[in-house]
Formats: structure tokens, C-alpha cells, sequence
């Protein structure tokens, strides 16, 4: 039995493009034969597979999900969602020095 709260956990990382190839890479030779990729087109109401985070993320520049594969091949229970964002830093909020 879950404990309260214990069903979903958010863990924020910061990644560059590289980074998220270098996450994949890792994560693709363990989830081959039991995830894969995809993005939700909100618009169409469709779900598109992909072979990879950077595939997937080409698609819908902002999010994508790992699920798991079903018997059936479709996808059920629990998911991944990478979200992409981007940080701007002006001159100004960038410290001269430090200490």
C-alpha cells in the first residue's frame, strides 16, 4: 500500500540540449522494451510516439512523456514529463563579484 503522498514525486533539473541527449542516452538502453517517448497534440486530441526525448521534444518544443508499453502495445500506467523551459539572465541580475 502507498503511503500518503508517495504516488507522485516532481524533481526539477536544469539541462542543456546536450544534457537532455546525454539523459536519454542513459535512460534509453533500461526503457527500451518497456517505454517510449511521446507528446499530446491538445488541439488534435492525438498522442505521437517517438524514439527519443530529443525526437520528441523537435515535435512539441516544450513537453514530453515516457510512459510504459502495454500488452498491447499502447501505453498505460505511470509516466515522465519532461517539461522545457528557458532562462534569461540580463547583465544587470548577473553579479560582478562574489562574497
Amino acid at each position: 500500500m502507498f503511503e500518503p503522498g508517495s504516488r507522485s514525486k516532481q524533481v526539477s533539473l536544469f539541462m542543456l540540449p546536450a544534457d537532455e541527449a546525454a539523459f536519454d542516452d542513459a535512460l534509453a538502453p533500461v526503457t527500451a522494451d518497456i517505454a517510449r517517448w511521446e507528446t499530446h497534440d491538445q488541439r488534435a486530441r492525438t498522442i505521437g510516439p517517438h524514439d527519443s526525448l530529443p525526437a520528441a521534444l523537435h515535435h512539441e518544443r516544450t513537453q514530453a512523456f515516457s510512459r510504459l508499453r502495454g500488452r498491447d502495445g499502447g501505453t498505460v500506467g505511470p509516466l515522465i514529463q519532461y517539461l522545457r523551459t528557458s532562462v534569461v539572465i540580463t547583465d544587470e541580475a548577473v553579479p560582478s563579484r562574489f562574497g
